[in-house]
């Protein structure tokens, strides 16, 4: 009995593909959704301190299972002052995840994705679970790359910059300027000629 139940015309690689199309999805709305709080000015200290806090709740609930309730541990672990704040994203997330709806949209994707299939009880909990794990870990990926170009824009900025220098370096007129004015100890004057020998007062026929 125990092996027809948790028999699944899923394969793993069915589940791991489930996984990356869910992952995808994730990302891209998150992504979206903190570019956008990015960009409107709508990110403050507290919302930015959300999105972290969330994504350890969820990090968590992967690590520790769907438990009824935030583990002790991991909200004594917090900072003063989070621990209620995260209590209650896990409530939340939780609730989200045993929903009838959600269980009912993944089993949409999934066959969608990979084909009418009579799913078992086990391959509904198994997709329920890849799921999890892509929104824990798009909410980590998230946390974890900076979601801007300041680096890129930076070194962009640099070259350009080096190439305006360039072009105008022929017809500098500080360079032309330096040229001129060039201090005292780095002037360059002509040698003075050399003496002429002294010659001495002998008479002609000594020198002959």
């Amino acid at each position: 009995m125990l092996t027809d139940t948790l028999h699944s015309p899923l394969s793993d690689a069915d589940i791991t593909a489930f996984f990356h199309a869910e992952l995808l999805s994730y990302l891209g709305s998150l992504r979206e959704q903190r570019l956008h709080e990015r960009i409107d000015g709508s990110l403050t200290s507290e919302k930015a301190r959300k999105n972290r806090l969330e994504a350890l709740v969820l990090r968590g609930m992967v690590e520790d299972g769907l438990r009824e309730e935030m583990p002790t541990e991991r909200s004594n672990a917090l900072e003063a002052g989070e621990s209620e704040t995260a209590r209650s994203l896990y409530d939340a997330h939780l609730q989200h995840f045993l929903r009838p709806a959600f269980n009912d949209d993944i089993q949409r994707r999934a066959i969608a994705l990979l084909g009418n299939r009579d799913l078992t009880a086990f391959d509904k909990l198994q997709l329920r679970w890849a799921a999890v794990e892509a929104s824990a870990a798009a909410h980590e990926a998230v946390e974890a790359v900076p979601l801007h170009r300041a680096e890129a824009a930076r070194g962009a900025a640099i070259a350009l910059l080096h190439d305006m220098l360039g072009a105008a370096r022929p017809q500098s007129p500080l360079r032309t300027l330096s040229r001129r004015r060039r201090p005292l100890s780095q002037r360059r004057y002509p040698s003075p000629p050399a003496p002429r020998p002294i010659l001495s007062h002998r008479s002609p026929r000594a020198l002959s």
